[in-house]
């Protein structure tokens, strides 16, 4: 089954009213732009938004357009915002989805290089993080020559060749995200 990249043409949660979902949460996918020597500038950001867009149709949530551009000081040739601006720009986000659509927030970060930054954001606004590397290191990713097979077989897929191993990832990713939610939901929390 070849990998749809439903975000370009079936993602329910970029669609949704979001008075119409059941759980009124909303899914910020994060990513960054930087050099690649096989791979798109945006793949943090595509694989981030993939999951997201896997979540909302397993477990109905809406999803923001991702935020693309993170910080990425090991990467010479990426396109950045410095720590203090994205920091500035993910609370803003964070507040105006709070306040306007009274939404519960899931950070979901495709970047480990800002985890820190973001995960800050989380902690001092009250929302939900989950970072996607680190969901993958659970599922055995725990290296960096695996991190990169993944981000291969991830590129490679969207040119829609063999995609089965990362389909049946990416699902997990998305299943992980829906169990989050549910478990605050069941807490009454973020």
């Amino acid at each position: 089954m070849p990998l749809r990249i439903t975000c370009l043409r079936n993602c329910p949660g970029l669609l949704y009213p979001l008075d119409s979902i059941k759980r009124r949460w909303l899914l910020i996918p994060l990513g960054s732009f930087e050099d690649r020597e096989d791979g798109p500038m945006a793949l943090d950001t595509l694989i981030a938004l993939e999951v997201c867009c896997r979540a909302s149709a397993k477990c109905r949530t809406a999803i923001l357009w991702p935020l693309g551009v993170g910080y990425s000081p090991k990467h010479i040739h990426s396109i950045e915002l410095s720590p203090s601006t994205l920091r500035a720009a993910i609370t803003s986000i964070v507040r105006s989805a709070r306040e306007r659509l009274r939404a519960k927030v899931l950070l979901v970060d495709g970047h480990i290089g800002h985890r820190d930054i973001v995960w800050g954001v989380a902690e001092v606004e009250g929302v939900s993080y989950i970072n996607v590397w680190e969901l993958l290191m659970r599922e055995g990713y725990d290296s960096w020559t695996k991190q990169m097979e993944f981000e291969k077989d991830f590129t490679a897929c969207l040119k829609g060749e063999n995609c089965d191993k990362v389909d049946l990832l990416l699902d997990k990713l998305a299943d992980s995200i829906c169990r989050h939610i549910e478990g605050c939901d069941d807490l009454g929390s973020h």
